[in-house]
């Protein structure tokens, strides 16, 4: 069953490590409906790791679908609603914490704006 969401509902919605769990269709599906859930000029932040596996535990089994930065950046701006809301991005980067202290740059993070 999809997440159904209440249209201009949300001020502010956050996610982390959530959209690595979801196959493109999935995410695909989930992009426009963030955006007509949000009220205008309302936010949307999300973290993700970015090109390859974080961690260094080897896994039997793991679900993720690491994408590029690039990836999530085209998808968000490409929704436009009928009435033409769509997601402006406010800003984007490397999380500071994983770049100094695990030298990792590929914790990603967006902030976008409902417009």
């Amino acid at each position: 069953m999809a997440m159904e969401f209440a249209p201009s509902s949300y001020d502010f919605v956050f996610t982390n490590w959530l959209f690595m769990y979801l196959n493109d269709a999935e995410l695909g599906a989930l992009v426009p409906r963030l955006l007509r859930s949000l009220t205008p000029g309302g936010r949307l932040f999300f973290r993700e790791s970015c090109n390859k596996q974080s961690g260094d535990r080897s896994r039997a089994f793991n679900p993720s679908h690491y994408r590029t930065a690039d990836h999530y950046t085209q998808l968000f701006e490409s929704v436009v609603e009928a009435g033409g809301a769509r997601l402006e991005l406010e800003s984007h980067g490397s999380v500071k914490t994983y770049v100094e202290l695990k030298g990792n740059p590929n914790q990603i993070y967006w902030m976008w704006r409902r417009v």
